[in-house]
């Protein structure tokens, strides 16, 4: 009996000896396949991110880019607005000085030409003046 005693410890040893490496290999192996697919979820992630990064700096770029295009437009506006306005302003400057120029020349000849009016009226005026003088 002590024999068979020992002969069910030792089938029941071996039993749960077998259902350990059985309960291990499982574990193992699920441990495993939680691990390749939780390793898969993370590149899965990590590709994500990636793209979502590329994405929001080629976003972020254009979006850059469109503000520059803007400033360098408002630039060139300002840039032709101050230039035409200087345009404007220079020729109303060489309108006004030639204008004024003209008048000035007009106001010398008709200066030269009321100094040679008077001094015919006056030779005119004293002539006749001795004329009558004399006649009376």
């Amino acid at each position: 009996t002590l024999s068979s005693a020992a002969a069910l410890k030792d089938t029941t040893m071996q039993t749960e000896i077998g259902n350990y490496e059985e309960r291990m290999a499982t574990l193992e192996s699920t441990f495993f396949q939680n691990f390749a697919t939780t390793n898969n979820d993370l590149h899965s992630r990590l590709d994500q991110l990636n793209m979502d990064a590329m994405m929001s700096l080629a976003n972020s770029t254009n979006h850059w880019w469109g503000r520059v295009e803007e400033l360098n437009d408002m630039a060139t506006k300002q840039f032709i607005h101050h230039t035409k306005t200087e345009a404007d302003l220079q020729n109303e400057l060489i309108t006004l000085s030639s204008a004024a120029a003209l008048k000035d020349t007009t106001m010398q000849t008709e200066i030269g030409n009321y100094e040679e009016r008077m001094a015919t009226l006056e030779s005119t005026f004293f002539q006749n003046f001795a004329t009558t003088n004399n006649d009376l």
